[in-house]
């Protein structure tokens, strides 16, 4: 299963495309636009993110991707185009909720100009867990 994400506020519409196809009918996605999740076969997918530009198309990201069919792949487009930092960040996910009552929780900061956050996740007379990593997860 995969989920992907725009989260680059300086970079302009794109295309995503595996093996040279658009995927999922990923054309024109813009900034903060996240797809639904989708399912692919499990394999190795040459990915390609193209930048819609005034002079046409531009490939601007490029990456080998492993679809596994027991988990969720989220594919975020992360940093800027201005300051050279842009990158696919892979995140797999594999959901775990054999205890019951239990959750699992995936936190991602990809706001490239914003400093380091702080995120508290609290329960009633549990004990607070402060998380402050660009990428964590951590089952509760």
């Amino acid at each position: 299963m995969l989920r992907v994400v725009h989260a680059s506020p300086d970079a302009p519409k794109v295309d995503i495309l595996a093996g040279g196809t658009i995927l999922n009918g990923l054309e024109d996605v813009d900034y903060q636009v996240a797809s639904g999740i989708f399912t692919v076969n499990a394999t190795v997918y040459p990915v390609t993110v193209n930048a819609k530009t005034p002079d046409g198309a531009v490939e601007v990201l490029s990456t080998s991707l492993t679809a596994n069919a027991d988990a969720l792949t989220s594919v975020i487009a992360v940093g800027s185009v201005a300051d050279g930092t842009l990158e696919l960040l892979a995140l797999p996910t594999m959901p775990d909720m054999a205890a019951s009552g239990t959750t699992q929780l995936q936190v991602v900061h990809a706001a490239p100009l914003a400093p380091t956050v702080d995120i508290h996740v609290t329960a009633p007379d549990v004990t607070t867990f402060i998380i402050s990593d660009r990428a964590c997860n951590r089952r509760l």
